[in-house]
């Protein structure tokens, strides 16, 4: 028990898009009924049990983060579209923007948007590679990695 609360306080879980991080804007309720700082997001926000009310100047400040929580998570897809080598990463990002969930907040729909270019980008290169070492897909190639890794550890360990 103490492992798995050691792990939640590490914030391990945390992910940088904010709008697919479990947090969901700052700390995250465990299982335990234990609340954890989130790494990424948890810049200046209340605890959650913290039940004094909020100043009109704090909710400013709650939407302004938010904005610039969603400008940092485009940015990191960014980084990603250039690390991939995404030609027209902004103008593709667009096109599935309007192809998102309407019920979503707009930014929210863009980092969704910039997420599925950069997932689809990875998918697409990890196919081309798997085909380039002979194999019939990426499917294919990770289950002959993870053969190799169970194999090293059996080796190791048996």
């Amino acid at each position: 028990m103490t492992d798995i609360y050691r792990q939640l306080e590490s914030g391990a879980w945390a992910d940088p898009d904010y709008f697919v991080c479990p947090c969901r804007g700052g700390w995250l309720l465990s299982n335990f009924d234990s609340f954890h700082r989130c790494p990424f997001h948890a810049e200046g926000d209340r605890h959650p049990e913290d039940d004094s009310e909020y100043t009109e100047e704090e909710m400013k400040l709650s939407a302004t983060y938010r904005v610039r929580m969603a400008r940092e998570t485009f940015k990191h897809y960014d980084r990603a579209a250039r690390e991939l080598g995404i030609e027209g990463f902004k103008v593709k990002v667009i096109d599935a923007f309007f192809a998102t969930d309407e019920g979503l907040s707009r930014e929210e729909r863009f980092c969704k948007a910039a997420a599925e270019v950069v997932a689809k980008a990875a998918y697409e290169a990890r196919e081309v590679t798997a085909r380039r070492k002979g194999y019939s897909c990426g499917f294919e190639m990770t289950m002959d990695d993870e053969a190799m890794w169970e194999r090293k550890e059996r080796h190791l360990y048996g």
